[in-house]
């Protein structure tokens, strides 16, 4: 007997700039961590930034036999943030989304995120049906697009 082993996908191509004002930060770690609501686990990453303040993260896979548990939601938690010192800290993406389909806000804006470290932190209302609806929020200090609402955070 054979068992069906197959995958999932937790994030897209996360790729991106941080800056001071407009000058690239170079040489800073970025922190990657993927939450796994059913599991309970996390999965945890970090790269450093280039030069030109670039930093990059493959897309974040998991082989596992798929097992479909009714009733029970499957969340994923995307936080990804840069830790400037022991007082300051980045937060470049901060978000949850259910199920395990990547969807189309998350692809394009994390392909390419722009983020200067002084951009107050905001979230983002984004929606993934016809009536617009906010499903989806994130908390970022980068400049995201696609959103139905957007306010700093707090407000």
């Amino acid at each position: 007997m054979l068992n069906d082993v197959q995958g999932y996908q937790y994030t897209p191509e996360i790729s991106g700039v941080l800056s001071n004002k407009g000058s690239p930060i170079e040489n800073q770690l970025v922190n990657l961590s993927v939450g796994l609501s059913v599991s309970g686990k996390s999965l945890d990453f970090s790269t450093i930034t280039n030069s030109d303040g670039r930093f990059y993260f493959s897309p974040v896979f998991e082989e596992k036999e798929q097992v479909n548990i009714p009733l029970i939601e499957h969340y994923v938690t995307i936080v990804l943030t840069a830790n400037l010192d022991s007082d300051n800290t980045v937060i470049i993406w901060e978000g949850s989304y259910d199920g395990y389909e990547i969807e189309k806000y998350l692809i394009d804006n994390m392909s390419n995120l722009i983020c200067d470290i002084t951009n107050p932190l905001r979230y983002f209302a984004f929606s993934i049906d016809e009536d617009q609806s906010d499903d989806y929020y994130v908390n970022s200090q980068c400049d995201l697009f696609g959103y139905v609402d957007s306010d700093l955070y707090g407000n």
